[in-house]
């Protein structure tokens, strides 16, 4: 048992000193909190900070997990990238062609890189369409948090900002093909390899096939582009062939609509022509544009199914010696 011994004259007065400074600081403590909260929080922004000079952050994000892939199937992942356009087609042994890489925002970033992570491409390739933001601007991220083994660029058009010592770069006009494990590929209908435009109307447009499966891609081309292409198509069906490589326009299954479905693309008789049977819009809710467009719609949807990613997010197509089908969520994603 311990006995407690009555203070002294001087640390009685000591006390009474403290308690009166005390009192006229009632805010002492409250002080000394806010210093200590400040000093810890600048400590912990120090630590992030120097986490990311040394690993950058967007490394860190974890991989979407989605199933395995068949053995001889192809999957074509429209990419969900707000008003943007990132078309991922993953072929049979791994390697992956990326087809416009979104506006490079934040969130928009995060997700690709997240999916890239899922698919792990053994080995990626990335083809832009054209110069436009919304297509080319995440690229710059691209090229420092998973870059690719070779870039494609459009003939016509100025990408120099975008080309690194490391990673091959090459530009695609009309004939020009890149081929796929499987046995699959894909053939530049435009631009040709010098024009004057510098427009969406000399975006890269491609044909690509596996199996007996077809899909267009045109970047952001108009109407005009469109009816040029019609136009040379039916002086001869054999026209945009390239080799061995075949194309035929009449009857594709997939278009991935053209400017996001605007009015001034998906003109009724480059449809009539295609025949597809499924369309797929990539664009963002709301977006300033109005795209897609009620018009470009309506032409769509007689001929095709729509599928958008401002209403269904990430859409995925597989494809096999048996056909095609549209992947249910629970049919790609592992949660």
């Amino acid at each position: 048992m311990r006995i407690k011994k009555p203070l002294t004259a001087e640390e009685a007065q000591k006390k009474r000193n403290d308690a009166i400074r005390r009192k006229k600081d009632p805010d002492h403590k409250a002080f000394v909190r806010r210093i200590v909260t400040v000093s810890v929080s600048a400590a912990a922004v120090f630590a992030v900070w120097m986490c990311n000079y040394i690993a950058p952050f967007r490394t860190w994000v974890p991989a979407y997990r989605f199933s395995a892939r068949g053995a001889d199937e192809l999957r074509v992942h429209f990419i969900d990238v707000g008003q943007g356009d990132a078309t991922l087609f993953e072929f049979p042994e791994g390697d992956s062609i990326l087809i416009d890489t979104g506006d490079g925002s934040f969130e928009n970033e995060d997700h690709l890189l997240r999916y890239l992570k899922g698919v792990a491409p053994k080995s990626l390739s990335v083809v832009l369409t054209h110069t436009d933001y919304d297509h080319s601007g995440g690229l710059s991220h691209l090229l420092e948090y998973y870059p690719p083994d070779a870039i494609y660029f459009p003939a016509v058009g100025d990408f120099t900002c975008y080309q690194t010592a490391d990673i091959p770069v090459d530009y695609l006009s009309r004939y020009d093909v890149l081929t796929g494990s499987g046995g699959a590929y894909a053939v530049c209908l435009s631009p040709y390899s010098t024009e004057e435009k510098t427009d969406n109307d000399v975006s890269v447009a491609l044909y690509l096939r596996y199996q007996n499966t077809s899909f267009f891609l045109g970047g952001d081309i108009s109407s005009v582009r469109e009816r040029l292409l019609l136009r040379e198509y039916a002086l001869d069906e054999t026209l945009f062939d390239s080799g061995e490589y075949t194309v035929r326009l009449g009857g594709v299954d997939i278009l991935k609509a053209s400017h996001h479905g605007s009015s001034y693309s998906s003109a009724e008789e480059w449809l009539s022509l295609l025949s597809p049977e499924i369309a797929v819009i990539s664009c963002g809710a709301d977006n300033a544009y109005g795209h897609p467009a009620s018009e470009a719609v309506a032409r769509l949807g007689r001929h095709a199914d729509i599928y958008r990613t401002d209403e269904l997010g990430d859409i995925v197509i597989s494809v096999t010696a048996e056909g095609y089908s549209v992947m249910a969520k629970e049919e790609l994603w592992i949660s």
